[in-house]
């Protein structure tokens, strides 16, 4: 499996009835499934579980769709969140994927689909009780991760559900906004720092080192980009 081809492997198997496909796993324990979901291949998602739940039990299959890759613990599923495809996510979840996966920075579905910039899984995990404020790690929220890769879409939709989300402070103290203008030289441009301000950003909050978000203007190299 080093060459990640997902698709050849797939036809190796179906030729050969006695080749385990649960066992096979590339250097970092990548999964043919990780593969087509990472690469967002529909087809060959659903090739693969109409494969395995001809041939293994429900047990073996939930632990194979569970299984995490070696370098930061990510799902099938996490990549599929990413990736923003629903219809692989539900096939997961039907076969007995964890929603609530958490890869080794306690990064969720919420969280990967939010870095990812789609709303739509957002909308389908919070449909399914997931909590927008869920926390990694370094106590960062969807909407701290959605600023932070840049996600406006994302962002926005976060905040037209659940405006409270604008003051969670993450281990460093830092919220939303903080992030929003650190990021501003970055982007070019200042929307997500005016759209967290329209929603209600407390301009006052300070980080762990005493710094409201506006302190960290003089970050920002660019004059125009500083008012």
């Amino acid at each position: 499996m080093e060459d990640g081809d997902a698709i050849n492997l797939l036809k190796h198997i179906e030729a050969n009835p006695l080749v385990s496909m649960l066992t096979m796993f590339d250097k970092k324990g990548y999964s043919l499934m990780h593969m087509v979901c990472f690469k967002n291949d529909e087809e060959s998602a659903f090739k693969l579980m109409e494969r395995a739940y001809q041939t293994f039990n429900e047990t073996q299959i939930k632990e194979w769709l569970n299984t995490k890759t070696l370098d930061d613990g990510f799902t099938a599923l996490h990549f599929a969140s990413f990736r923003g495809n629903l219809t692989i996510a539900q096939l997961l979840l039907k076969y007995g994927a964890d929603m609530y996966a958490r890869n080794n920075f306690g990064i969720d579905m919420m969280h990967v689909s939010a870095q990812g910039d789609q709303p739509l899984l957002m909308y389908f995990y919070k449909n399914r009780g997931m909590s927008l404020k869920t926390r990694d790690n370094r106590m960062s929220t969807p909407l701290h991760w959605a600023i932070y890769s840049k996600s406006e879409v994302a962002m926005c939709y976060l905040l037209s559900w659940e405006e409270s989300l604008c003051d969670d402070q993450d281990c460093e103290g830092f919220t939303p906004l903080h992030l929003a203008v650190k990021s501003v030289e970055q982007l070019g441009h200042t929307r997500p720092v005016r759209t967290l301000l329209v929603h209600g950003s407390d301009r006052n909050a300070v980080d762990l080192k005493g710094k409201r978000a506006i302190d960290h203007i003089e970050e920002i190299s660019d004059s125009e980009l500083q008012r």
